[in-house]
Order: structure tokens, then C-alpha cells, then sequence
């Protein structure tokens, strides 16, 4: 039988050996009748993509980079905003008849006398001393939900000396109803009143109808609501144990 080989074809030209022979069949002596050989050959051209070395913050690959880090969604703190003072307004209303007042507020006052020695309006140490009204007020400044006019002299001595202060200021139900006011009120170019007499009444509902809520800045009002850690943690566990409870127990959650 003559010889033949299938290896000496022009595919296999650039190819180059890779591994070991071995014999595929022999006779009935013992001796290999057929055997083959193993080759590495290039079925294309290798592509490299060089990949850019952004630190260690970054996925690269292609040349392209992606940031690791979350990037907080302000539009869904910014809906979720909008949404809570959209349903603050049908509660936060003031009804007379006819005439409704929503985010209505109240004029709130506080008294510095003793030339400024008996502080009512922003000393923590003497508001004890203070009239109920004036705690009261104080209370609502430390919260956020007042919007400050300033202050006048309410009582002078027989020499015209101003021996008592009083600062004014339109309180309100929320951080949220003031900020909304403040911004509401500036969308209408309403006034606030002057110091002696401050205007806290609310919005009409043709006034609110008309204000722009993408103008909207309601960061102020999200940051207050948002939960430290500590209290995400409990909400998580609480709804865990809410989960359990839906479905292992009668299905109520």
C-alpha cells in the first residue's frame, strides 16, 4: 500500500506542531499503519482592545468605563417630595365658608426686653422663663416651620430708649407647608406683610393651581424625612418580620 499523508496540504503551511504523535491503527504485527500529528494553525487575526485604567472605582472594558459607585436618583427624592406636598395640601386646609386657606399659617411673636438681656426668641437657657406662647414659638423656629420677618420696638422707656423687642413670624404645620410657601409665594409675587402686621394666610386653590412644581425646590424638606442608618436598619428588620408574618401567618401583613 503506498503511502499517503493528508498533512502536507497548503492549510497547513503556517501551522506549527503542538502536542504529541500518536498511532491511529495498526497492522496485525504490531506496527503503526497510521498516525497522526497535531498542529496549532491561526483561524483569524487576534483583535486587542486596549482598556483604560480608570482606578479602582471603575469597570473597564472596550476603552469604555463605568463608575462602581451609586450614584444617588435626586428626580425620585425630588417625585417623592412633590408628591408628599401635593397630599399635605388636601389635609393642611383651612375652611370659612366659602373661603379656603391651604398651607395657612400663623403669626408668631417673641419678645427680647431688658436690652437684650431677657431673650424669649432664641436664648434656650431663659425660655423657661418665657410665656407659654413665646416656648411655643421658639419651639416651632427650632423645628424650621417659620418664616422670620424680622423685628420693631414694642415699648420704649420715658427717655424714647427701646427697652423691648419683638420679632414676627408666619408659622406653619410643617417644614414642608413652609418651604412651599416661601417658594409659592415668591411664584405670585405675594408679599409677606411688613413686621408689624405679617400676612401667614394661605393659598387659594386657584393660587396653588397656578404655581409651577418644577420650580420647585423641595431639597430642604426631603433631607428632613430621610433615615439614618440606624433607623434603616430597623425599617428593614420590621419589614422583615412583616414578610414572615405574610407568608407564614393568615396571609395579613
Amino acid at each position: 500500500m503506498a503511502n499517503t499523508s493528508t498533512c502536507g496540504g497548503a492549510a497547513f503551511q503556517t501551522c506549527s506542531p503542538a502536542g504529541t504523535s500518536g498511532c491511529r491503527l495498526f497492522d496485525d504485527n504490531g506496527r503503526c499503519i497510521q498516525a497522526s500529528f497535531n498542529y496549532d494553525c491561526k483561524v483569524a487575526d487576534a483583535v486587542f482592545s486596549p482598556a483604560v485604567n480608570c482606578g479602582a472605582t471603575t469597570f473597564c472594558e472596550g476603552g469604555s468605563c463605568w463608575e462602581r459607585n451609586k450614584t444617588a436618583n435626586g428626580d425620585f427624592a425630588m417625585a417623592v417630595s412633590q408628591l408628599e406636598a401635593h397630599m399635605q395640601a388636601g389635609l393642611d386646609m383651612d375652611v370659612d365658608g366659602s373661603n379656603i386657606q391651604i398651607f395657612k399659617g400663623a403669626d408668631r411673636r417673641c419678645q427680647i426686653a431688658n436690652l437684650g438681656i431677657d431673650n424669649c426668641c432664641n436664648d434656650g437657657g431663659f425660655i423657661e422663663r418665657c410665656s407659654a406662647e413665646q416656648q411655643e414659638t421658639y419651639r416651632l423656629k427650632q423645628q424650621g416651620r417659620c418664616h422670620e420677618l424680622g423685628e420693631y420696638c414694642s415699648n420704649r422707656s420715658a427717655l424714647g430708649i427701646c427697652v423691648e423687642r419683638t420679632r414676627t413670624a408666619c408659622c406653619f404645620s410643617s417644614i414642608l407647608a413652609r418651604v412651599i410657601q416661601q417658594q409659592g409665594r415668591a411664584q405670585l409675587a405675594q408679599a409677606w406683610g411688613d413686621v408689624r402686621t405679617p400676612d401667614c394666610t394661605g393659598f387659594t386653590p386657584d393660587e396653588l393651581t397656578a404655581l409651577d412644581w418644577s420650580r420647585f425646590d423641595l431639597s430642604e424638606f426631603y433631607a428632613s424625612i430621610q433615615t439614618t442608618p440606624l433607623e434603616q436598619s430597623a425599617t428593614q428588620g420590621a419589614a422583615q418580620n412583616r414578610q414572615s408574618s405574610c407568608y407564614y401567618g393568615q396571609g395579613k401583613c
